[in-house]
């Protein structure tokens, strides 16, 4: 991918490429060019890379939605406060599968949305607070679980935590084939063997890095019932990575095609989660975080399309979860006020339920993971 491509980005991490045309247009031995053309339009959305080391002092800003309106072609014209305008086609944005969860069910609901900069403002605040704190032994940060150390060193919850991972596999910070992910090699077995020692014994790297060996792990979870790990990760993520041999994951990577090669490893990442030990949970971490504070500050609001509600809604993730920025119907001109604000109400108050939700089911997750380490059986 030249230069200039690279600095362009599509809404933050979502590319729309559909799993049918993954099948039909990739699974040849190259990969197929008409599928890169397709999985790789890119909406020009100028992505400026802050400094890699952490200002602390220095506040994240970013433009928000000040006009959003529908244009004769049926693609949404965007205006920023900063006056800069941008065009997204609607077939490329996301459309949630599910809008709204039981009463009580514990769930995930992922939506590909950007940090905001309150959440990246308020991450500088806490990092630089725990360096501090550690400085002067006031405090450590715990690496006992994947889950649990994201949650204190990023905060926010499931949402936050399958973003930040899903960016820094895009932007190449994460590498699940890193030195430090890498299994040492030793002729050592356990007395008695192991369930876990069975499970990975011929893992290279402390996460399933071939698809083949991965896909037998997922089988075998499957099988098991054993999927709680990945409760919550979009099917079309799981489609994809079942469906994607370690051939045509390699042409992936050859060819740079880092948003699809992000979901296939962040499937990876999840089967090997509770395999991982503080040095690789510390260095998931700590890319997690590098990626965050490099954050673009220029990055636009994500649009998501609520079809029930022929509504184009901007969004963006800060502390608290999902939070609402613009609201745009494709038929406002017919409808009354009193719909409009129906709808509304309506659609916040379905964020605001999948919010609670992710909440609730991250904080069972972060106390059971804790448990099952602290107490292993």
């Amino acid at each position: 991918m030249d230069t200039q491509r690279k600095m362009y980005t599509f809404n933050h991490f979502y590319v729309m490429a559909e799993i049918n045309m993954l099948k039909t247009e990739y699974h040849t031995p190259l990969l197929n060019i008409n599928f890169m053309k397709k999985a790789f339009y890119i909406i020009p959305l100028l992505l400026v890379f802050i400094s890699a080391a952490p200002v602390y002092a220095q506040d994240f800003t970013r433009s928000y939605v000040q006009d959003m309106r529908w244009g004769e072609d049926y693609n949404i014209y965007l205006t920023l406060t900063n006056d800069s305008g941008f065009v997204l086609k609607v077939d490329e944005l996301y459309h949630p599968e599910t809008l709204e969860t039981g009463d009580g069910e514990e769930t995930y609901t992922y939506y590909p949305v950007s940090l905001s900069g309150e959440f990246i403002n308020e991450l500088q605040q806490r990092l630089a607070t725990q360096n501090q704190l550690e400085k002067t032994n006031q405090k450590s940060i715990s690496y006992n679980t994947l889950w649990s150390s994201f949650h204190e060193n990023l905060g926010g919850g499931w949402a936050h935590f399958v973003n930040c991972l899903l960016y820094s596999f895009e932007t190449g910070n994460l590498h699940l084939n890193a030195p430090l992910m890498k299994r040492p090699q030793t002729n050592w077995r356990p007395v008695p063997v192991t369930e876990s020692y069975l499970n990975t014994r011929k893992w290279e790297y402390y996460a399933p890095f071939d698809q083949g060996i991965a896909q037998r792990e997922y089988r075998r979870r499957a099988s098991e019932n054993d999927l709680e790990d990945l409760r919550g990760v979009p099917q079309s993520f799981i489609t994809l990575f079942m469906s994607t041999s370690q051939r045509e994951y390699e042409n992936l990577r050859a060819a740079n095609a880092s948003s699809l090669i992000a979901k296939i490893d962040l499937v990876k990442l999840l089967l090997g989660a509770r395999y991982l030990g503080q040095a690789q949970i510390s260095y998931v971490t700590t890319q997690a975080l590098k990626s965050a504070l490099d954050y673009s500050v220029y990055n636009l609001p994500s649009v998501i399309l609520f079809d029930a509600f022929n509504a184009a809604v901007a969004m963006s993730l800060n502390e608290t979860g999902y939070q609402v920025e613009y609201m745009l119907f494709t038929d406002e001109d017919s409808i009354s006020d009193n719909e409009k604000s129906l709808r509304k109400q309506r659609i916040l108050a379905i964020v605001e339920n999948l919010n609670n939700q992710n909440r609730k089911t991250f904080e069972n997750k972060l106390k059971t993971r804790y448990n099952e380490k602290a107490n292993p059986s």
